[in-house]
């Protein structure tokens, strides 16, 4: 009986090592973008454990223009941004935003000779947004700065229509392109108009919107399905697909000469066509 329960111990023990080994495998390809802007650690950020993503603590901070410091005696990082500190500590669960100490559900390690920081705790205490994308294991962080801009229903009008994709999402107006957008890393490359058809290159496809302001005030949107790349895409088993390139080919319900504004409308933001 003894001998039972050692070999059930240590077929569990093997596979719980097993699945560790699958774990770290599985999570080593984890990308982080800063403001729309993927940054490329030379310590690649993981997931650790507790769920958390790990990063150097100065590639977020130099991406952000952050001042960071390390200090040796008590093996701290000290982050400031934007009027707010960040203090945390290597092996404890506790740190401070501007003086007052919190805790989160994981720690500070050293990895490879580097101080890994738990990316959403420090950023969301710099006054940063943090989002996850499990689709393609993407972490968006969204400085203060970022997150500022003309509220959408300025720009674009009280429409009912309009207002029910916007609410309070900005509106950038690059002068040129292409054009990264700062929440998600959106990137519209250049865009065609042709006799009532508009192409817009873009370098991924995620239900974004294509909004036509016309010259009599009107408006008019369209959200193409997958079927407007015109077989610009593969699906693939399981139901992935694999965008050959990114570009959105729409009916016009005008004449191109009738248009005034176009804008994309992306999660978190809409970008004007210069």
């Amino acid at each position: 009986m003894k001998k039972k329960i050692v070999m059930l111990v240590v077929t569990i023990l093997a596979l719980a090592l097993a699945g560790a080994t699958a774990w770290a495998g599985s999570n080593s390809n984890v990308r982080v973008l800063v403001d729309g802007r993927e940054i490329h650690p030379d310590v690649p950020a993981y997931i650790n454990e507790n769920n958390r993503t790990m990063i150097p603590y100065r590639a977020v901070s130099e991406a952000l223009g952050a001042t960071v410091d390390w200090n040796e005696a008590d093996r701290s990082v000290t982050v400031w941004y934007e009027g707010r500190t960040v203090v945390v500590w290597i092996g404890k669960n506790t740190y401070t935003v501007n003086g007052q100490q919190k805790v989160m559900d994981t720690v500070p390690v050293i990895k490879n000779d580097r101080t890994m920081i738990p990316l959403r705790a420090v950023a969301e205490g710099l006054g940063c947004r943090v989002e996850w994308s499990q689709r393609d294991w993407k972490v968006y962080v969204i400085s203060s700065k970022a997150l500022t801009g003309t509220p959408a229903g300025e720009i674009l009008g009280g429409n009912t229509l309009v207002n029910s994709y916007t609410g309070t999402w900005p509106v950038r107006t690059p002068t040129s392109l292409p054009f990264t957008t700062l929440q998600y890393g959106l990137t519209i490359y250049d865009y065609q108009i042709k006799d009532r058809t508009v192409d817009v290159r873009m370098s991924t496809f995620n239900s974004e919107v294509l909004m036509i302001k016309k010259k009599d005030g009107t408006w008019y949107n369209s959200a193409p399905s997958k079927e407007a790349y015109a077989g610009a895409y593969t699906i693939n088993p399981g139901g992935t697909v694999t965008v050959h390139y990114p570009l959105y080919h729409l009916d016009l319900s005008c004449n191109p000469q009738d248009i005034a504004e176009m804008y994309i409308g992306t999660y978190g933001e809409f970008v004007k066509l210069p």
